[in-house]
């Protein structure tokens, strides 16, 4: 992708819809139980009995950020439950976007080229595809190589993270996480697709989370707070 002045335009409707998002987070985020936090504490080893607890500040996105997509009640997500309940009406922002958070997923990226000030394109481990994330903190960090890893949202002209990616290139992290990597690639058939079930997912995800917070992914990263 190449970024003129012709396609301002675009960057504008990221902008927006990078709001909403941001917006929709936080009111999703006060819907989500207690024993939904505890729950997904628990998985990302984030809790010592019914107490979160926190290495870096930063682990709370995470947590959240999980919490949001993966955890279940009655089998479905809060998303999913908001969706159904309150939908926004239709055609706005809010319904562009609660679209891309029901159709996101997580997974494993690489760094192919980064757009100073835009955002990355990147390359997605599993499936061998490339997308192109809008991100200007990324396009503004980012070096080609990098690897990383979050949940994405697919839109019309390009990918919005979650809110919590985590960079992979220090070498305490590659290590943790790369067994798993293999371990789901080599045993699990659906991750040859883009896209597993929610349950396969969420396993995978969790997994994948854990080990990096271990190794240290989050030790000079800054995320925007979802909770303020």
């Amino acid at each position: 992708m190449v970024f003129t002045s012709e396609n301002d335009e675009l960057f504008r409707t990221y902008k927006r819809l990078r709001d909403v998002l941001n917006a929709m987070n936080k009111e999703l985020i006060r819907h989500l139980t207690r024993n939904s936090i505890q729950e997904s504490a628990r998985k990302l080893g984030l809790a010592r009995g019914k107490t979160l607890v926190f290495s870096n500040p930063h682990e709370a996105a995470v947590l959240f950020d999980y919490c949001l997509y993966n955890s279940r009640s009655g089998g479905k997500t809060v998303i999913e439950r908001y969706a159904e309940k309150t939908p926004p009406a239709p055609e706005s922002d809010e319904t562009t976007v609660l679209h891309a958070m029901l159709d996101s997923f997580f997974s494993v990226f690489q760094v192919r080229q980064v757009h100073k000030g835009r955002g990355v394109l990147l390359i997605e481990f599993f499936g061998k595809y490339e997308l192109f994330l809008m991100d200007i903190g990324l396009g503004d960090t980012a070096v080609p190589d990098m690897p990383l890893a979050g949940r994405v949202l697919p839109f019309d002209d390009f990918y919005i993270s979650s809110g919590a990616l985590l960079p992979l290139h220090e070498e305490p992290v590659s290590e943790a996480v790369i067994p798993i990597m293999e371990r789901w690639l080599l045993n699990r058939r659906e991750m040859t697709h883009s896209k597993l079930s929610s349950g396969l997912e969420a396993s995978f995800s969790a997994q994948f989370i854990r080990a990096a917070l271990r190794a240290g992914a989050l030790e000079t990263v800054r995320y925007s707070d979802m909770r303020e």
